[in-house]
């Protein structure tokens, strides 16, 4: 397993945290490297359901959608196997009621795109891998967490190392120990 040190750190650090404060980390994490804390953070029992259907839309599945099996995925595009798992992963425990705490705001209209893909080919019939849960196509209110924020309130200096050990930079330098 590529960076367990460094998500062991990770998973470390946000044991005990609160699910918005996951949430913020979940989507400001560099996926190259945490797929372990990704899959760690969606199997939480009080993973917020924004977080799910954050991460979902953000592993691009309308990259994998046409694969109905994880064999077929194997055969044209092996570097999809993890994301084929994740994704998968979230639609079942989605569609089981896993996923019970809604108070985080999200927002799908940056996924307006692939959920329109995804709206004609089940329409069309086709067989795909997922049939995506309809609490995935709306927007939702609820606590908003702001990401990449200097003055969020879910930063904390803790967190610059371990995001810098899995390959998570922010774009605002600190200074004098304020900003992300």
């Amino acid at each position: 397993m590529m960076y367990e040190v460094q998500n062991t750190a990770m998973l470390n650090w946000l044991s005990g945290k609160s699910p918005e404060q996951r949430h913020f980390v979940a989507l400001t994490l560099n996926w190259d490297f945490a797929g372990t804390t990704l899959d760690w953070l969606v199997t939480r029992p009080d993973c917020d359901l924004a977080t799910a259907v954050e991460l979902f839309w953000r592993a691009e599945p309308s990259e994998m959608i046409e694969f109905a099996t994880k064999d077929a995925l194997l055969k044209e595009a092996a570097y999809y196997e993890w994301p084929y798992d994740f994704v998968g992963g979230i639609v079942r425990r989605a569609t089981s009621g896993f996923y019970n705490r809604d108070l985080i705001a999200y927002d799908t209209s940056a996924f307006k795109e692939e959920l329109s893909e995804y709206s004609e080919r089940q329409q069309n019939g086709e067989k795909l891998a997922w049939k995506i849960p309809d609490t995935f196509a709306i927007a939702h209110a609820g606590v908003s967490v702001n990401l990449g924020v200097p003055s969020s309130e879910f930063w904390s200096e803790d967190l610059r190392p371990l995001f810098a050990a899995l390959g998570s930079h922010f774009g605002v330098p600190i200074t004098g120990g304020k900003g992300v």
